[in-house]
């Protein structure tokens, strides 16, 4: 009997000890395809910077669960009229990091981000700042490089969906980031 609990105790203390809290930051290009000009005669711009904040907290065999702040940028018209767009959000992950050698990964993540969405300027339906938060299920992939047992570089790709309402109906559109950072492992 005491053999067993003693096996329980190894098993459940080895696994707290791969259990690993990070943080990560990354900026890049962010792409935000709200429709600003539904006719499309007008310049836009669809194009911003994107960044992220994330905690993480990894529980075991290569699961995280995983808190982030993201922003994808904004998207703007000109001419005529003016007006932008910026959607940003915190979104909760589970992430699976799946090892190609001990020196790079690839991580997939997928949960749900509470977007909002924000316009501002003169548009012909809406003057000044109007907000629309919706709930949107976030996936994202990165690859990563290990540059020491602390410190990994990486590369990621986030997609998402923002809806918000026009002129009293709701529409979507995607909203994508790509970035560059790093992660410190504590």
């Amino acid at each position: 009997m005491i053999q067993h609990l003693t096996a329980i105790l190894l098993a459940a203390t080895a696994g707290v000890a791969q259990a690993q809290a990070y943080v990560s930051a990354a900026a890049g290009v962010g792409r935000d395809n709200t429709k600003l000009d539904p006719m499309g005669i007008l310049h836009s711009d669809t194009t911003g910077t994107a960044y992220k904040l994330v905690g993480g907290y990894g529980v075991g065999h290569n699961l995280a669960v995983e808190l982030a702040y993201m922003s994808f940028g904004k998207a703007s018209v000109d001419g005529g009229f003016q007006g932008e767009s910026k959607s940003d959000g915190i979104g909760l992950d589970l992430a699976y990091r799946l090892p190609l050698n001990p020196s790079w990964d690839f991580t997939l993540r997928g949960g749900l981000l509470r977007m909002k969405t924000r316009f501002s300027g003169i548009r012909t339906s809406l003057y000044g700042y109007a907000s629309s938060p919706s709930t949107a299920p976030h996936l994202g992939l990165a690859a990563g490089y290990s540059v020491s047992p602390r410190l990994r570089l990486d590369a990621h790709l986030d997609f998402s969906r923002n809806k918000y309402s026009h002129m009293g109906s709701g529409e979507r559109s995607n909203v994508r980031a790509y970035t560059a950072g790093a992660t410190f492992m504590f």
